[in-house]
């Protein structure tokens, strides 16, 4: 695929870019962890990284909150959180995609959200994170539009 094609779910092509691939492998190295490093989730986002809630949480930061939050997840339930495969509604270049995020908490605790994601240009953090509900019907859409609108404003 090069980096100026536009895949979603009615293609018949594999959902797979850069950004889905950053984070499959962020999911698998949470998994793998007994608890969060803070040191390699600070460095898994850029210096201008933004999380822009857009969903029931309501929590917008910096990259100097994201290891806080990130760590928070282990302190939802008494289990241990379990990193779902994400689900790949749409990618846009290398750069670009709209994912479903699903945590598993444990003793039947779990969440999921839409996620529209930014990689820097180096594809080597993550520079946005635009976080959607996944309940309800207009948020597929506006993560979609987003998507759109994010990806038209890099250099892809």
């Amino acid at each position: 695929m090069s980096g100026g094609d536009y895949v979603d779910v009615m293609s018949d092509e594999p959902l797979t870019n850069a950004a889905v691939e950053f984070i499959r492998r962020g999911h698998a190295s949470m998994n793998a962890a007994e608890s969060p490093s803070t040191g390699e989730m600070s460095e898994s986002v850029s210096s201008d990284f933004v999380y822009d809630a857009r969903n029931s949480l309501g929590v917008d930061f910096g990259p100097s909150d994201w290891p806080e939050f990130l760590g928070s997840i282990w302190h939802v339930s008494a289990g241990r959180p379990k990193f779902l495969e994400p689900q790949v509604l749409a990618v846009r270049g290398q750069r670009c995609a709209v994912i479903t995020a699903r945590i598993d908490y444990g003793e039947d605790a779990f969440s999921e959200y839409l996620h529209c994601i930014v990689l820097d240009p180096d594809l080597q953090r993550l520079q946005r994170i635009v976080s959607f509900d996944s309940d309800r019907p207009d948020d597929r859409d506006a993560a979609i539009a987003e998507l759109d609108r994010l990806h038209a404003e890099i250099d892809d």
